[in-house]
């Protein structure tokens, strides 16, 4: 969260920077690279402090909290589970601890349970001292997820006071909650559902918040047989360029030839899933499709070839286009605008295209 806020205050450009500068900030320590937060960690932070998806992704992320833990209490079911934190009370943001306790001989013996069902754990103390009759269990089921064993064998006595919550609900006020929180999802869904039937309305801060994405793509060096041009992205804005002069009213069009090689930004190695995550809804689902389907509509071109599905598309055509102008954007100081002066022009397209003709 540090880090991003360094970047949306424009204090860091770079994720890494960004990451080592929060690090120093926060912490007189050296930080473990494995403890360091990702660039998709970064971003998803980035549209959580701009206000981007708040409704959406705390509605979501907490069903899916939830039913992890339903998941986990009912396999659990025979130590008396009980659920405390985040998945209570709703705070899920990203690197929320799921955290259940429980009532067991060992917490080897709940460990056992858990690795027949298939999950992977590790047993630990509770802290560097230890806590008489209290082991943990962690492991990760989609979220962090931290099991305190509370020991059969210890007296309640032995137990010092406020180390069992109050705040706990067991099994049966859990499945009262998902089935809640799934009610909840399906009104959002709903309410999302009209909302795609009108006009797509983006975020305030969207354009500000892809623009710090974007600008991440100008470190990122292209294999220089396929991609002469240099980084990627000066090949995203000629692959702009190349569409608005085809598309120049088409907003999803375009926003799909800006961003269509964003996700190396966040992942090299899988950079369309990446990118589809961190979206979330921030764009509509035609500009989803056509940054999806890029590499087969480049596949078709080279080949031929494309899925019969993707051929009946009504969006067949642009998603041709829309690899066309990829595979064409890649000359070696061809003249493109800046990225903010692309953003600018995207930003400005409704009012440009919907205002009256001049008489």
């Amino acid at each position: 969260m540090e880090a991003a806020r360094l970047m949306l205050r424009g204090k860091e450009s770079d994720y890494a920077a960004a990451r080592k500068r929060a690090a120093r900030w926060l912490s007189r320590r050296k930080i473990n690279a494995s403890d360091m937060p990702s660039a998709a960690e970064i971003q998803t932070q980035l549209y959580a402090l701009s206000g981007l998806f708040a409704a959406e992704h705390q509605a979501a992320s907490l069903a899916a909290m939830r039913a992890a833990a339903l998941e986990l209490m009912t396999v659990l079911s025979e130590y008396d589970p009980h659920i405390s934190g985040s998945a209570i009370d709703g705070s899920v943001i990203a690197g929320a601890t799921l955290t259940l306790d429980v009532k067991g001989p060992s917490a080897n013996d709940v460990a056992a349970t858990l690795s027949d069902a298939g999950f992977r754990t590790r047993v630990a103390t509770i802290d560097s001292n230890g806590e008489s009759g209290r082991e943990l269990i962690t492991l990760n089921h989609g979220f962090p997820c931290e099991i305190v064993v509370n020991r059969c064998d210890v007296a309640e006595a032995d137990v010092t006071p406020g180390q069992i919550k109050n705040d706990r609900y067991g099994l049966s006020d859990l499945r009262q909650m998902v089935e809640q929180t799934a009610s909840e999802r399906q009104d959002w869904d709903d309410i999302s559902q009209q909302d795609e039937e009108t006009e797509h309305e983006y975020h305030p801060d969207a354009f500000a918040s892809l623009e710090i994405l974007l600008a991440r793509l100008e470190q990122i060096q292209l294999d220089p047989e396929k991609h002469p041009e240099g980084d990627a992205l000066y090949h995203s804005l000629q692959t702009f360029e190349l569409g608005l002069e085809e598309r120049p009213y088409d907003e999803e069009f375009l926003l799909a030839c800006l961003l269509h090689d964003a996700g190396l930004a966040v992942d090299r190695r899988a950079p369309v899933p990446a990118l589809m995550r961190l979206l979330g809804n921030l764009v509509t689902e035609r500009t989803r499709f056509l940054i999806e389907n890029l590499s087969a509509a480049t596949e078709y071109l080279k080949t031929g070839r494309m899925p019969r599905s993707l051929r009946r598309s009504d969006d067949f055509d642009d998603l041709v286009l829309l690899a066309r102008c990829d595979r064409d954007g890649r000359e070696r100081g061809a003249e493109v605008r800046e990225l903010h002066e692309a953003l600018d022009y995207l930003t400005g397209i409704d009012a440009a295209w919907d205002a009256p003709a001049s008489e």
